[in-house]
């Protein structure tokens, strides 16, 4: 399955370059990677030239273009004809080995889903409260199932 990745980014080339490297560590690598730049300096296109990644294509867009719905829509305009899959991430995060993989995967699992979209861990420690925990005001609850998933959600198709 063919797939783009389409990065939007504005002024954080050193996030960007950590998300291109776990790319690189990938168990499945994109067959393109769009860099859609709205920075207003040359600072993401020079850290990239000194680090070059296969299959990148950069563009830096003009004012009328910035902001990230305008960087989004920009990409899509610039992928591949032979591209199935439109992968879209921000340039501040970084990936587990396997992301693209079970990503693809769960298309092959759900043929009619029209996106995916994968679990995000962050550094926010969390202890667990039992199975009847009310929770107060100010905190956040995650209820977590006991069913091992492919990915942390899927759209589908309904056409009725």
């Amino acid at each position: 399955m063919k797939f783009s990745l389409i990065i939007c980014t504005y002024m954080r080339p050193q996030p960007l370059l950590l998300l291109l490297q776990s790319v690189q560590e990938q168990t499945i690598y994109p067959n393109e990677i769009l860099i859609i730049d709205g920075s207003t300096n040359q600072e993401t296109e020079k850290i990239l030239k000194e680090s070059p990644f296969d299959n990148l294509n950069y563009f830096r867009v003009p004012t009328e273009h910035r902001g990230l719905t305008k960087q989004r829509n920009f990409g899509i305009e610039r992928v591949g004809n032979e591209i199935e899959v439109v992968c879209f991430l921000d340039d501040d995060i970084v990936l587990e080995n396997d992301y693209f993989e079970q990503l693809l995967k769960t298309y092959t699992i759900f043929p009619e889903a029209l996106g995916v979209g994968g679990y995000i861990i962050d550094e926010t420690k969390s202890e667990f409260v039992g199975d009847n925990y009310q929770p107060k005001i100010g905190e956040y609850f995650l209820m977590v199932g006991k069913e091992k998933t492919e990915a942390a959600l899927f759209f589908e198709k309904n056409l009725a």
